[in-house]
């Protein structure tokens, strides 16, 4: 996680440096789904171990994720180049501060309306899998694959929200409005016709 998370500032900056800022909602939003088709392929090799025991389902856990990881970082080295709308350097090459970029408008409030949506989207991603195994009743092969639709309604909503922004204009609308849905969907008393609550009657 300490590696992994180096590349998240690395990798914005670059793809920002591709593309006008009036397309960086349809960017970003199609961009952050590399996350969730992280989580289907883990779901989908998960499903197929699920039946495995020892390290005949754990090396290949382990193994596929690794090969994936560096394939990427081979060709991040050999083929990415800072694109033309890349902002200039700082004559000393030096970055902003820390303490500084925390001083910049709105950074702290979206800095923890993303760590609150990270925690609840990665609580989900493992609930409904642990939930339709223990409670529905379904093997675990099948909850994993039953589990993959979740986040295919991530793509979905990723690049809607995206696209959507860049025609408002109107970024933190649409993520509030996003966020009071998702809170409405996975309240503990879901209106009638919930997924979740029909989940809840059928167990």
């Amino acid at each position: 996680g300490l590696f992994q998370s180096a590349s998240l500032p690395c990798t914005v900056k670059i793809v920002s440096g591709w593309f006008r800022p009036s397309s960086h909602g349809t960017v970003f939003g199609v961009w952050a789904t590399n996350a969730v088709v992280g989580n289907l392929i883990g779901l989908g090799l998960a499903s197929l171990l699920a039946e495995e025991e020892g390290s005949r389902a754990l090396m290949p856990m382990l193994l596929v994720p690794a090969l994936l990881i560096i394939l990427v970082a081979l060709t991040q080295l050999l083929l990415v180049r800072e694109g033309p709308f890349q902002p200039p350097s700082t004559p000393d090459g030096d970055g902003v501060p820390f303490m500084q970029v925390l001083a910049l408008p709105n950074v702290k409030a979206y800095t923890a309306a993303f760590s609150m949506v990270r925690t609840v989207d990665v609580s989900l991603f493992f609930w409904v899998v642990l939930y339709l195994n223990k409670h529905v009743g379904l093997s675990q092969a099948s909850a994993s694959m039953v589990a993959m639709t979740y986040d295919f309604g991530l793509v979905i909503g990723a690049f809607a929200s995206g696209k959507i922004t860049d025609r408002t204009g109107n970024r933190p609308a649409i993520f509030a409005g996003s966020l009071f849905t998702a809170a409405i969907v996975v309240s503990p008393k879901p209106v009638e016709g919930c997924f979740l609550l029909s989940a809840q009657k059928a167990s």
